[in-house]
């Protein structure tokens, strides 16, 4: 069970819901750097692919994603999907906004927003970076399958 603190979170920061016309800084979040290389599925689709993709997650009730502003810019983004009684929690940071606090208050930001505030992340191992950003949030590994550490945390 984690607890979030007001101390926890970073001044400045907000999320509010994703629009059509995030869907490039989305694209470049996520696709924009060798981080692909840490996806279940590191097949990089074309912008008007993605774009389609967001319309359709945008649409769909149990999905939720949205969008972290730092001072009004746009930094980051979170998707929470349905996952049995959990939801996956995915996310990406601006390059620019790396190492400052972003992802924290994003991941924290999306407990705060959660459904069911019971999430599951899936880290690749390699990825040391999501890794220790989920266990700072106070995120236990459960399991690990294959090159995958699944990870739970209940608020």
């Amino acid at each position: 069970m984690i607890g979030i603190a007001k101390s926890d979170l970073l001044a400045g920061f907000s999320l509010r819901e994703a629009r059509p016309e995030d869907g490039e800084d989305i694209y470049i979040w996520r696709y924009g750097d060798e981080s692909v290389r840490f996806f279940k599925n590191n097949i990089v689709p074309t912008l008007p692919e993605h774009l389609e993709w967001l319309e359709g997650r945008l649409c769909n009730p149990s999905s939720k994603l949205m969008i972290g502003e730092l001072h009004g810019v746009p930094v980051s983004h979170v998707r929470l999907e349905p996952m049995g009684n959990r939801e996956e929690i995915s996310l990406a940071v601006s390059a620019g906004s790396r190492g400052n606090g972003v992802g924290k208050a994003t991941v924290l930001g999306a407990h705060l927003l959660s459904k069911s505030g019971k999430l599951c992340a899936i880290v690749h191992r390699d990825n040391r970076v999501s890794l220790n950003l989920f266990l700072s949030c106070g995120y236990m590994q459960v399991s690990r399958n294959g090159n995958f550490i699944k990870l739970y945390a209940d608020t």
